[in-house]
Order: structure tokens, then sequence, then C-alpha cells
């Protein structure tokens, strides 16, 4: 690492100190909002009997005109999260930390959370600047950040997140007219080059008497694959 990047990490290292100073709170409270702000995410601990956890919000503002935007993150961080209010549910596939693959979960569309004490910190990228201030709750949360408040609420309550792994899913192959059509196609081709047919009268015969619409019929329905 060269010595101006760690200069420049001691800085914002001094700078996040001010910020804690500033708005009278305990270190460590701190953690879950730092978390955000360098690897991105929601995060949850439980630090010295307090329940600690931070939701990122995401909203793009984009010019048309000039075609440049940019991505505003509002990390909000609660200290004592206490759910008031769920509405809505959306079936969902989540990946947890400490799990190597994805189950299927269930949360609100819309949460509405109180905490003891609430900081927002806006990070904008284009200015290159973490605006910190201290908000008054409850505050209501929808889609992505519902969601992400959800599953780290469930993370403070139960430790673990509970949910349906994915091999219980049934992989399904589905056949549009096109597909079927050229299905139709080259099985009667085929049926030709084999009894050497050319006239449409044999054709229909031969359709007939194969009873061939009932296998292009089974071709055509939904292939189910077996469980992993």
């Amino acid at each position: 690492m060269e010595k101006e990047d760690i200069k420049k990490i001691l800085e914002f290292t001094i700078k996040e100190k001010e910020i804690i100073k500033a708005l009278n709170l305990p270190e460590e409270v701190f953690l879950p909002l730092f978390f955000s702000v360098r690897f991105g995410g929601d995060w949850s601990v439980h630090k010295n009997s307090k329940t600690l956890m931070s939701v990122k919000e995401k909203i793009t503002e984009y010019d048309k005109e000039t075609k440049i935007g940019y991505t505003l993150e509002k990390i909000y961080l609660f200290v004592n999260p206490e759910i008031l209010a769920e509405e809505g549910k959306v079936y969902r596939m989540e990946k947890c930390g400490n799990k190597n693959e994805r189950e299927l979960v269930e949360r609100p569309y819309s949460t509405t959370i109180d905490g003891k004490y609430i900081i927002e910190a806006t990070l904008n990228p284009k200015k290159m600047k973490i605006a910190v201030k201290h908000l008054q709750g409850p505050l209501i949360f929808f889609g992505p950040a519902a969601y992400g408040a959800s599953h780290e609420i469930e993370h403070l309550k139960n430790g673990e997140i509970h949910g349906i792994p994915f091999w219980d899913f049934e992989y399904v192959l589905k056949w549009n007219i096109i597909t079927f059509y050229i299905i139709t196609f080259y099985i009667i081709k085929a049926y030709m080059l084999t009894f050497h047919i050319t006239n449409l009268y044999s054709i229909e015969k031969l359709v007939n008497s194969l009873n061939i619409i009932k296998i292009i019929k089974i071709k055509y329905q939904k292939i189910h694959f077996s469980k992993i």
C-alpha cells in the first residue's frame, strides 16, 4: 500500500471518530453503519446488550440530457430496532452470509420500524461526501429496503435465516409456439423421408395412421425434470 493511501485511510478514520464524538454515542454503536459504508449491504449485530442494525436504500438520479447520473445511498442505523407494522408478502430468494446456497423466504413489501436512536448517513458518489444526521422515527421502508430490514431483524431475533432450500424447486422447460411448429415440421419431414412420401394425400394418410398429432402433442407439453 502506498504512503498516500495510508494517509488517506488515517484521515478518513479520524473523521469517523469526530462524527462519533459529535453524535455522543458509544463507538461500537456505529459498527453496522461503517460496515454498510465500507462493504455495502445491510448489517446487524448484538453489542453490549444493544441490538444494532443498518439498512440501505439506493436512489438513482439520472439526467437524460447530459446522460450522467449517480446512485445515492441512504444508510439508516437503528439502535434497538423494533418493527411496528408490516404489510404485504413477497416471495424471494436470499443468501445468508453463513450459508452456501440461497433459500426461498417470505418478506413484507413494506415495514415500519422505530428505534431508540436512528442515524441517517447519505453517501453521494458524485460529490464524494457522506452526510450524517440524527432522525426521529418511526421510518417506513418499501421493497428492497423492507426486505433487508426484515432479514436483519430475523438475524437479531433468531440468529439464522430459515427458508426453503433451492433444491426443492423443479426445473420446467417451456415450449413456445415457434418451437411447436419447428418440431412438427421436422417430425413430418422425418416420416416423409422414411416412407418416401411425396404428396399431401399420403402425408394426411400417414398422419392418421401413425397418430402423429398425438406424438406432437406429447412433445409440445412441458418437460418436467426430476428433482436433483
